[in-house]
């Protein structure tokens, strides 16, 4: 049997995507820099529709990693 090798690279955009969701604004940024397909996903329109005008907004989850 072959070897079949998994690793976030290799995971469909759509779970990428789902799995970055669940990031506050600020990992996302970090996340962004890691490379140029994290970087992608990290401005797709998706990770971006729930976004508050004002950090006021923002759940208290969120502000502990500003």
């Amino acid at each position: 049997l072959a070897q079949i090798s998994v690793t976030i690279l290799t995971l469909p955009v759509s779970v990428m995507l789902k799995t970055f969701s669940f990031l506050c604004i600020p990992e996302k940024i970090q996340m962004s820099r890691v490379c140029r397909l994290w970087k992608m996903l990290v401005e797709h329109s998706a990770l971006w529709r729930c976004v508050p005008d004002t950090l006021q907004a923002l759940p208290a989850y969120c502000l502990d990693c500003l």
